[in-house]
């Protein structure tokens, strides 16, 4: 999934019948049918704008529930939201997906419309809708109130939490998958990706612009990218595809590339703090960025058998776990990490509790049904036994010691899930698109790692991978003007960077500056 930093409060065979699907090329669905009226917005987006004078506008756009059966007249409802281009006239429009699968675009858009009108230059309308199976679209969910919290206290967080975690999770995971089934078997075959795609294309169309697409995409965003570049190559204006996830792995295997530099973002939190002894209680002591490292490692495998309490508040491994995860996304947290590990080692949990609270509000934006309803009903791969499942555990803790048990839970959901979606995209991803992409990898990213960039890269003809020089999740997570000015010049003229294109981020580590910082440069420079 992709998530902005807290300054903006914003993861058995495929059956043949399933899969006998008209044309990945055939547009008859996609008329121009349907106008948008575009009015007011919910209240709830106009307080999330940061800049509460700016315009956004809201619309409904109706299209096909089933793409594959021209005989059907079933709908849906797309919710959209807009922000307008701060220069006129308008270069056109340009579309969002933020991931997840499973992110709340529209509240993502409007609470980052700031960053993202800078990103893409302030001369386009910026457009996003909430896809199928999130929010009110298709909305995936498997619990009412009572079980979801019940859910909560009895399924282990992590495979590697007990010596029994890994047997109770799968067996949980089973009766989920079955509970999933029951509960969403009439819309869960309608919220993949392929679908979104067409979704992406239905609004291109209902625009009436150039019929062209215009698409920025972040993390599972990319893989949305990737998809709707291959089926639809003609009609690809301009493309940026940020936190590239490698969308072979995405449909065909329990993802393992994506791990793999994971353990080296969460080292560079630990030489970042050595660096900037002033910002980093934790290097008080004169010890090496790997004995910090070390002792967190420890620590962190006490937790497991010795939970800590203050006599109010307990903090366990599957909680703590999760605030390290969360923290990886966004570097600008570091420092406030390093205080609460700092007081945490020390017995006092109240730090520790102040930054969960502000990481679980400001970053969690997708729920657990939304990402298993999407991932899991496109996935090639089923593993019906748990014998048959482990070797799958065991190449994630092959690759990264400390993400190796996070998404094991995921990678069982898909394994067990009954459901497969109405059409799946089933090319090679070697595709020469109209106008060509841009990739944009980081050097140290925890989930997107910069291998998965040159590896999507390689199969669309004539793209570019930027890197960019940062840790966190995708660009924006350590923002760099360079990378900003060559995504702007991007969409505005076409070029691309040169091949081999390094940008160095402008937010240091365990530094003060903020986006404010870098949107100063940027205007400096223009």
């Amino acid at each position: 999934m992709f998530r902005l930093g807290p300054l903006t409060p914003l993861f058995v065979a495929i059956t043949a019948n399933a899969l006998s699907l008209p044309s990945l090329n055939d547009n008859v669905f996609l008329t121009r049918s349907n106008v948008i009226h575009w009015g007011p917005c919910d209240t709830s987006f106009e307080t999330a704008k940061p800049i509460p004078s700016y315009p956004i506008d809201c619309a409904n756009l109706t299209v096909p529930l089933d793409y594959t059966n021209p005989n059907s007249t079933a709908t849906i409802n797309l919710e959209l939201l807009r922000i307008p281009a701060y220069k006129k006239p308008s270069n056109g429009s340009i579309l969002f997906n933020f991931g997840g699968p499973g992110d709340d675009g529209r509240m993502s858009l409007a609470a980052g419309l700031d960053r993202f009108l800078a990103i893409t230059g302030n001369q386009n309308d910026l457009i996003v809708f909430d896809p199928r199976g999130t929010v009110n679209t298709l909305t995936m969910s498997c619990y009412n109130d009572t079980e979801r919290a019940q859910a909560s206290l009895e399924y282990p967080a992590f495979s590697n939490a007990s010596d029994t975690a890994v047997g109770t999770m799968w067996t949980s995971d089973q009766v989920l998958a079955n509970l999933c089934h029951e509960r969403l078997k009439d819309i869960g075959s309608y919220v993949g990706t392929a679908f979104v795609a067409r979704d992406l294309m239905s609004v291109v169309d209902a625009l009436d612009e150039d019929g062209m697409l215009r698409y920025w995409g972040g993390s599972y965003g990319t893989v949305l990218g990737a998809t709707v570049a291959a089926m639809f190559p003609d009609r690809i204006d301009r493309m940026v595809l940020d936190g590239v996830d490698n969308s072979h792995e995405y449909y065909h295997a329990y993802e393992v590339e994506w791990l793999t530099d994971s353990d080296k973002t969460f080292a560079g939190f630990f030489s970042g703090c050595v660096a900037t002894p002033d910002a980093c209680p934790l290097a008080r002591d004169n010890k090496s960025a790997d004995q910090l490292e070390s002792d967190f490692y420890s620590f962190l495998d006490n937790l497991k058998y010795h939970p800590l309490t203050d006599g109010s508040s307990i903090v366990a491994y599957p909680d703590f776990k999760n605030l390290i995860i969360l923290d990886l996304y966004a570097p600008s947290l570091w420092p406030q990490l390093a205080v609460a590990l700092d007081r945490l080692y020390r017995g006092n949990i109240t730090a520790y509790t102040s930054i969960s609270s502000l990481v679980n509000t400001s970053l969690q934006t997708t729920t657990p049904e939304s990402v298993f309803g999407i991932k899991c009903s496109e996935k090639s791969v089923r593993t019906p036994t748990l014998a048959g499942f482990i070797p799958a555990i065991e190449a994630k803790y092959n690759v990264t010691r400390i993400l190796g048990d996070v998404f094991v839970h995921q990678d069982m959901m898909c394994a067990n899930w009954e459901m497969q979606a109405k059409e799946v995209y089933q090319g090679d991803f070697m595709v020469r698109t109209k106008n060509p992409v841009l990739f944009i990898s980081n050097t140290y990213d925890p989930v997107t790692p910069i291998v998965s960039g040159k590896n999507m890269s390689s199969g669309f003809e004539g793209s570019v991978l930027l890197e960019h020089h940062g840790y966190g999740h995708a660009s924006i997570a350590q923002p760099s003007v360079c990378t900003i000015k060559a995504t702007q010049k991007y969409y505005h003229t076409g070029e691309l960077p040169a091949s081999g294109t390094i940008c160095e981020p402008d937010i240091p580590l365990f530094s003060n500056k903020t986006w404010n910082d870098v949107m100063i440069k940027l205007n400096s420079t223009s």
